[in-house]
């Protein structure tokens, strides 16, 4: 016997027929997002061992970047399945299964969301459990708010591997803003140039580092976070990872001089803190890889120091 329905419950039966369609699509929404971040930290039984991954340095980085695009371009459906790997990590640090290759997946969430990725980002920027995903944090917050960088007092000042570019100016600014932040003069001094040593020099004119700093520095001494902005076209101005592949990299080392570039500061929450015009001269190329291909060389460099001390303070 065929049971026809009554008129007025059509629209139950529609509904429902709505409804399971719609879960049907956001479970295999989700189950896509869960299989690329399985994949992402090569949790798969036929991913080679992670060891060996990280023995390969930058070779996996081009692949690894592919699967975290795919992942941003998911937008918003990816979001439960991100948040809770990296709910995971957060609670767990390295012992959680999603640690290993986890800063994809907050530079993902990162493109997403947008500048609503930056609570969560700093957040675990304040988690000393996390010390092994400084950079990728820095690199998520820069992303999240559209900065050239953002440098916060917790990344250790190592020279750093870079996999998919050359060397570019904000990587004598980072430096000199990390060595600021951490109080680590040899590190500043480490990205001056010939102008700003000059300067650096007059600056200690009969005191003492420390006196010469605390005229400066009106930042706190915990949780200090700087960001800036390039006000130039390329790719230069744009955030250090953006998961784009092969992006244009013009590369004007040999310019004579070096280049001087208008540079916006930002506090830690990306709010505007100044500006100023930052020079940089050429470094020598016997430096090594790793290390800036420029460095700072503001002959005002006492100016600078205090602008990146008051952006510190905010």
């Amino acid at each position: 016997m065929i049971v026809h329905p009554r008129s007025g419950d059509c629209g139950l039966v529609l509904l429902a027929a709505l409804l399971s369609a719609a879960s049907g699509v956001c479970q295999t929404r989700d189950d896509a997002a869960s299989r690329l971040i399985y994949a992402l930290t090569y949790q798969s039984s036929d991913q080679p061992d992670k060891g060996a991954v990280l023995r390969l340095g930058c070779g996996p980085v081009k692949e690894d970047r592919a699967t975290a695009r795919s992942l941003a371009d998911m937008g918003v459906s990816a979001i439960p399945a991100i948040e809770e790997a990296i709910d995971s990590v957060e609670r767990q640090a390295d012992e959680s299964r999603f640690s290993f290759n986890s800063g994809w997946l907050v530079l993902a969430y990162a493109r997403i969301k947008g500048p609503a990725a930056l609570p969560l980002v700093r957040r675990m920027i304040g988690n000393p459990k996390l010390d092994f995903l400084q950079v990728a944090l820095d690199q998520s917050a820069a992303l999240s708010l559209d900065l050239t960088s953002y440098v916060s007092r917790v990344r250790e000042p190592l020279p750093t591997l870079r996999c998919s570019r050359g060397g570019e100016p904000r990587d004598a600014l980072d430096q000199l803003i990390l060595g600021w932040e951490r109080n680590d003069r040899g590190w500043l001094e480490a990205s001056l140039g010939p102008a700003a040593r000059g300067a650096l020099g007059s600056l200690l004119a009969g005191r003492t580092w420390s006196v010469m700093r605390a005229a400066l520095w009106r930042g706190k001494s915990d949780g200090v976070a700087v960001g800036y902005r390039f006000d130039t076209p390329g790719r230069w101005a744009e955030p250090d990872e953006t998961l784009e592949q092969e992006r244009v990299y013009e590369n004007i080392a040999l310019s004579p001089g070096g280049p001087a570039l208008e540079t916006r500061f930002k506090d830690s929450s990306g709010a505007d803190c100044g500006k100023s015009l930052v020079k940089f001269a050429n470094a020598p190329i016997t430096r090594g890889s790793g290390y800036p291909s420029y460095l700072v060389d503001n002959s005002n460099l006492g100016d600078l120091l205090a602008l990146i001390g008051q952006c510190a303070e905010q």
